[in-house]
């Protein structure tokens, strides 16, 4: 999964979900059996289309690097 390299190149965010998208989150996170948590395939997932976003250029505006 895409993850930083150093703990302090991250930012917490909260999200709220539908109840049916965090249940399916549950059910990815429980067949890994001892495999990632929800918060963990959850954050990998916005991580990736955020990329996919920013790759494909999804809106003019540049992200200030700060």
């Amino acid at each position: 999964m895409a993850r930083p390299r150093h703990r302090s190149e991250t930012r917490p965010i909260t999200v709220s979900l539908p109840i049916e998208t965090h249940d399916y989150l549950v059910l990815l996170a429980t067949r890994g059996k001892l495999g990632p948590s929800e918060q963990d395939i959850a954050a990998y997932l916005v991580v990736r289309e955020v990329e996919l976003m920013m790759a494909v250029d999804y809106h003019e505006k540049k992200v200030p690097t700060a």
